[in-house]
């Protein structure tokens, strides 16, 4: 198992049931973000526990909802986005530099 802490704006865009990029997350992986903790450090953040595969589809889909939402003007959203998949990146593949 992986965890990693989450942004609570990131989370939500996650498990709504209008996905804003193409296909949404597979029901387990959706799963393990709506059933993570509230990180104790902050409520506006959640400590999301999965697998590896769940972890990459993570990234893969914050990415992609970052680039969608940041077209639509949903800035705050879509730097929420950007940062999920940057810390899962970093929990994934130790610190990792994005351009």
């Amino acid at each position: 198992m992986t965890a990693f802490p989450i942004e609570e704006v990131a989370c939500q865009v996650a498990v709504e049931a209008d996905a804003p990029v193409g296909e949404p997350l597979r029901p387990e992986t959706k799963a393990a973000i709506e059933n993570a903790e509230s990180d104790p450090q902050t409520v506006d953040r959640r400590c999301v526990r999965c697998t590896e595969e769940q972890a990459r589809e993570l990234v893969e889909y914050f990415d992609r909802a970052a680039a969608t939402l940041e077209l639509r003007g949903d800035y705050e959203r879509s730097t929420s986005c950007a940062q999920a998949a940057e810390v899962i990146r970093r929990t994934l593949h130790g610190r990792v530099t994005t351009t």
